[in-house]
């Protein structure tokens, strides 16, 4: 057995692989491997519930369940009431509605007739309660369910078409939810966070944007996120993301400073410190689109002593300090930053998207800065090092810009201007989706040629784009 383990686990055969009989067994059955086999699986399976179960909660209620039928099955109730009462305290612990009606059945079925008239009305009543809960519970599900599914199929683009609030009205009254069920803070985050997540994976940024700027205010007022802090955190994150990916960023600043005052708050320091990465980005974006690059480069160099509380901490500040002197017109002082990140030992253990876009950077400073030869070299090495990714279709935008570069960098060496290139540069522009801030391309690649054709810095191309 533990040699067919280490056979599948080689990467040299998989489970399907007849030649591992012929390795395993003399007579090369079939019967036999496929024996082993699922007794393997068994054993995988196994150690899997083994290791996880620490972090299982559930699975430890049901292993309490199973002493009950244990002691049950041996007419020893005492102990089987231990158990179950455990079991039933685990499942309180953890709000497990579902779990909880199956510890009141097999209450009803191996220990009541143990009970007095008085445990067993205590019982009932609990049992009652939990099963009124549950049907509750279950009815959350349903609506958060049905009305995904609505907002899926929305085209919020028609005048025709509901709005959030009225499709939601529709789905509660075919569902029949009773009011005291819809005033319960845990359905309405539930809520939230459901219609913001449909929303955000259909791009519909404006309606995300009145959706959440609406249902946080109404939060507010009625004090929900006083017992909520995290969620209210979370919300002021998520308004602040999708106004910049509007490029709404005087209204971001507003929803930024209430981040700022809710994380300095004393009461919250626990969540100050968790949170502190996140909210140095939001104040790292509003420093940038407001055309505060000192301050936006001060409070990146505040936190490099703590470097080590954040993964692949070299990628995330010295890219940023790269992009805003290059903002600067401090382009050497650019390149220095992109050469921290470049020839770092973690550099190669990074995912290839992040790699191109770092070296893709680095063309365009090199283009900029006039280092057409190194630019050329460096151009060639990039295309033959990630020849396979630039194949795949997802990365057909980057080869193109690319390939623009390539042709621009042999102009310049020329000196000259070619017609046939200026109108692929303008395909370009035309083909390129809009202008979407905080997007993967740390510099958009075609509001790069755009100011590189109108003879202007980049920084000012992206700021008109953002004040447009």
């Amino acid at each position: 057995m533990i040699r067919l383990f280490d056979y599948i686990k080689s990467g040299q055969y998989d489970e399907y692989d007849l030649t591992l009989t012929e390795l395993l067994f003399s007579n090369a059955s079939k019967n036999a491997y496929y024996q082993l086999k699922n007794r393997l699986i068994k054993e995988i399976e196994e150690s899997l519930l083994l290791l996880h179960k620490p972090q299982n909660e559930e699975y430890s209620i049901y292993k309490l369940l199973q002493l009950v039928n244990v002691f049950s099955s041996k007419a020893e109730y005492d102990k089987s009431l231990f158990y179950l009462q455990k079991a039933e305290k685990l499942a309180n612990k953890t709000n497990n509605t579902l779990v909880l009606n199956v510890i009141y059945d097999k209450w009803m079925d191996d220990i009541g007739s143990m009970m007095s008239e008085t445990e067993i009305q205590g019982f009932e009543m609990k049992s009652l309660g939990n099963l009124e809960n549950s049907l509750t519970e279950f009815k959350y599900k349903v609506l958060v369910s049905s009305l995904r599914t609505k907002l899926s199929k929305a085209n919020f683009s028609s005048k025709s078409t509901q709005t959030i609030a009225e499709i939601l009205d529709e789905t509660i009254r075919t569902l029949k939810i009773e009011n005291k069920a819809l005033s319960s803070t845990k359905l309405r985050l539930r809520l939230n966070e459901s219609i913001r997540n449909v929303l955000l994976i259909r791009k519909q940024y404006k309606e995300l944007s009145e959706y959440l700027i609406e249902d946080f205010s109404r939060f507010e007022n009625e004090s929900i996120f006083e017992s909520q802090i995290e969620e209210k955190i979370k919300q002021l994150t998520w308004i602040i993301n999708v106004l910049l990916r509007l490029k709404r960023v005087a209204e971001m600043n507003i929803y930024i400073s209430q981040l700022e005052k809710v994380l300095d708050a004393p009461e919250n320091s626990r969540l100050s410190e968790r949170y502190k990465w996140l909210f140095a980005q939001c104040k790292l974006i509003s420093f940038t689109y407001n055309n505060q690059l000192g301050n936006a480069i001060e409070l990146l160099e505040s936190l490099v002593p703590e470097k080590d509380k954040v993964p692949h901490f070299p990628i995330f500040v010295n890219l940023n300090l790269a992009v805003l002197h290059y903002y600067n017109k401090n382009i050497e002082i650019s390149l220095d930053y992109l050469a921290k990140i470049i020839l770092d030992d973690s550099f190669g253990k990074i995912s290839t998207p992040l790699q191109l876009t770092v070296l893709i950077v680095e063309l365009v400073l090199r283009v900029e800065n006039g280092d057409h030869f190194y630019a050329k070299n460096k151009y060639g090495s990039l295309r033959r090092k990630y020849r396979n990714h630039l194949t795949n279709k997802d990365y057909k935008r980057d080869k193109d810009f690319l390939d623009l570069l390539r042709d621009l960098i042999k102009d310049k060496q020329k000196e000259r201007v070619n017609p046939v290139l200026l109108q692929k540069i303008k395909g370009f522009i035309e083909a390129s989706p809009p202008f979407e801030p905080g997007s993967n391309e740390v510099i958009c690649y075609h509001l790069w040629l755009e100011a590189h054709m109108r003879k202007i810095t980049y920084f000012e191309r992206v700021l008109q784009e953002i004040k447009c």
